[in-house]
């Protein structure tokens, strides 16, 4: 009858395939989890099963090697180094993907001056004046000179030598009838009233107007007429010859009496 062979308890053995190491043998098989061989007393302490040395085997364990604490101080100065400058390429990719760990920089936006408002100029529109001709400018008053003997002496000398000429004149109505017409006649006529005298002197004239205004003239009627003088007529006498006389144009008349 063959006894059955009984299986060790867990626990670090030295590993049958490689010499100077141990495996750890969980009761039933070979387990991954590889020690060195040396003893360390601190390895009781560490739970079994965890990949860690348990036993007082002989060997150093593997944290208590050289280079297992140089690669731990390395790491841990490039950690302290990493955090005291951290990588340009890192924070930037953070910040882009706006990681949850990352707080994102909130911009405070520049407020925008509101602009002043420009008060709106209302020109004032030129009004438009209608352009007005000034009327021509009244000719000046006529004004009908009174005569000296002399100056009509003149007059009756050269009558066209004075044609426009615009003077005051007195006379007596000589003829006044259907020979003549309505809207002339003839007189003796002065520059003054001679009729003061007790009768009227004067040379003969020819003067002629508007009828109307001539309506109420007759012969030996004494007038005082505004007249201008149109030069010299020529006409023929009742006894067959010919006169040249002053002719004269009524501007204005008033009967001022009644000859002899």
């Amino acid at each position: 009858m063959t006894t059955p062979t009984q299986s060790p308890p867990a626990g670090w053995y030295d590993d049958p395939e490689k010499d100077g190491s141990q495996r750890y043998w969980d009761g039933a098989r070979w387990t991954e989890n590889e020690a060195p061989s040396s003893a360390d007393p601190f390895m009781e302490h560490l739970p079994p099963g965890t990949g860690e040395p348990a036993t007082t085997h002989a060997g150093k364990p593997f944290y208590k090697k050289w280079w297992v604490w140089a690669t731990v101080a390395t790491l841990a100065v490039f950690g302290i180094i990493g955090a005291l400058n951290p990588s340009p390429t890192s924070s930037s990719t953070s910040t882009a993907g706006t990681s949850a760990s990352s707080p994102a920089v909130v911009s405070t936006p520049t407020p925008t001056p509101t602009p002043t408002p420009t008060p709106t100029v209302t020109s004032t529109p030129t009004p438009t004046h209608a352009v007005v001709v000034p009327p021509p400018p009244k000719p000046a008053p006529i004004v009908y000179r009174v005569l000296t003997a002399k100056q009509w002496a003149l007059i009756v000398k050269n009558p066209d030598a004075y044609i426009g000429q615009h003077i005051t004149v007195y006379g007596e109505v000589t003829q006044f009838d259907a020979a003549t017409g309505a809207d002339t006649f003839r007189a003796d006529v002065a520059g003054y009233n001679s009729l003061d005298s007790g009768y009227f002197t004067g040379d003969n004239t020819v003067l002629t107007g508007d009828e109307g205004m001539l309506a109420d003239v007759t012969a030996n009627d004494v007038f005082k007429a505004q007249v201008t003088v149109l030069g010299s007529l020529s006409y023929d006498t009742q006894i067959g010859g010919s006169t040249t006389v002053p002719a004269l144009q009524v501007v204005g008349i008033k009967v001022i009496g009644t000859g002899n």
